[in-house]
Order: C-alpha cells, then structure tokens, then sequence
C-alpha cells in the first residue's frame, strides 16, 4: 500500500534585471511540487521510497535519482519484529511443557492421595482385626479360667488355645510383611514426589514462579499427608504393642495352666 506526499521544492530566486522570458519560464518549472510515494508493508512499516518529478512541457536534462531501497528504519522493525515472532514461539513451547508437567504432577499427587486413602482403610481394618483379637484373647483367658472347674476339657482346650495363637501369630506376622511394603511404597511415592519438584523447578521464566508456588502448595499437603500417615503409623505401632502384651499374658496364663496340670496330676496320683 502506498501513501502520497507533495513535496515543495521551490528553489530561491533572486531579483535581476534584464531576465528572459525563458529563464522566467524554466524557474517556474522549477518552482512545481514534487510528488513521493511512500511504500509501506502489511504491518504498516515503510519500505522503500520513490521519488516522481512531475513533468511540463518543456524539455530539460535531468540528473537522474537514485532509488532508496528497504529503509534501514524498516529493516531494523522486521528483524525486531522476527525475534519478538521467535521469542513469544520459545515461550508458548515453553509454557505448554510446563503445562503439561504441571498436568503429570496433579496426577501423580492424586495417586499419592489415593494411595494414602488406601493405607489409612488398611490400617483401620488392621485396628478392627487386633480390637477382634483382643477380644478373642479375653474369651481364651474366660476360657482357661473356666479350667479349674472343667478339668476333663483341660487338654482339648490347650490345643485350641495354641491353634488360636498360632494364627495369631501368623497375623502377626502378616501385618508385620503389610506394614513393610506400605513403607516401601510410601517411600517410592516420596521419591517420586521429589524428581517431580525438581523438574518443574527447571523451567523458565515467570510461568516457573507460579509452578514453584503450586509446587509448594503440593508440597504442603503431602507433608500433610506423610504427618497423617505417621500418626496412622504410630497407632499401628501401639496395636502392636498391645499384641505383644496380649502375648506376654498368653504366656502367663500358658504356665498357669501348666500348674494346673501339675496339680491335677497329684491329686489324681493321690
């Protein structure tokens, strides 16, 4: 697209007599407007410039102009222009990578969340089956005080009483096997947490500070989570312990009825 502007080239004359007609003529010749041609693009910089002489109709020798190609002003705007093009390019690449590590961190902390559900339903359902097992050793303990007063019962109570303790044992152990493994997994997940910061803490410019803070926010609540997971830890650990004390008390109420047995053994060889 082109953009006209007269020009007034109007050269200065000075006064002197004896003046021809002609040189009148050829002064005021001069004296005509030129007409420049301003070429812009489609971003509305200038290209170039061409300049037109308006013609008469007289005939003079001209020195021809040169033509002024591709403005240096010009040139200088495209090539800004090129890079700016080229920088906000980089930084949609760049903001759609972060995107998409920001969508993978979201879900590998819902996974975490799940996870974390489903080890703390996990211990509940263990808490329940110690409270059960609790309760099972008190009727043991109902049951070999009973002992005394049903002493033909004594040894087929016994058997009972150790195949209860076997399996509790063998539960025991179970837990114990169940309990390692969520260890382990816990720490895969952490692990997994920590080479996700690290990546999003690589990216760049301004989007990397609104990931950091997202990042901290994540962070949080997964501490949040791993405090929950160590209180759930801590009371599986007092479950265990109070098994080991319903053991204790097996054991003794074992030897118990071992006396029991002595006793029964003399009066009967009495």
């Amino acid at each position: 697209m082109g953009t006209e502007v007269a020009v007034s080239n109007t050269l200065p004359s000075t006064p002197k007599k004896n003046i021809s007609k002609n040189t009148k003529s050829k002064s005021k010749s001069q004296q005509m407007p030129r007409t420049i041609v301003i070429e812009t693009d489609s971003h509305g910089y200038p290209v170039k410039i061409i300049r037109r002489h308006s013609h008469h109709s007289h005939h003079h020798h001209h020195i021809p102009h040169p033509h002024l190609h591709w403005d240096s002003h010009s040139h200088h705007s495209d090539k800004d222009h090129s890079t700016m093009r080229e920088r906000i390019r980089e930084l949609e690449e760049a903001n759609s990578l972060l995107h998409r590590e920001n969508t993978t961190l979201k879900s590998s902390l819902h996974t975490a969340e799940s996870d974390l559900r489903h080890q703390r339903e996990t211990i509940t359902s263990l808490q329940i089956n110690v409270r059960n097992l609790a309760v099972e050793n008190g009727d043991l303990r109902r049951s070999l005080e009973a002992y005394e007063s049903h002493s033909s019962q004594h040894k087929s109570h016994e058997k009972e009483l150790l195949l209860k303790l076997v399996r509790v044992e063998s539960d025991n152990s179970a837990l114990r096997d169940k309990n390692s493994r969520l260890e382990t997994e816990i720490r895969v997940l952490k692990d997994r947490i920590q080479v996700l910061i690290r990546e999003v803490k690589e990216g760049v410019d301004e989007r990397v500070k609104g990931l950091g803070r997202e990042v901290k926010e994540w962070r949080r609540r997964w501490e949040d989570s791993d405090r929950r997971l160590g209180r759930m830890r801590a009371t599986l650990d007092a479950v265990l312990r109070e098994r080991d004390d319903l053991r204790v008390e097996n054991a003794a109420l074992r030897r118990t009825n071992v006396l029991l047995e002595r006793r029964l053994w003399r009066r009967g060889s009495l």
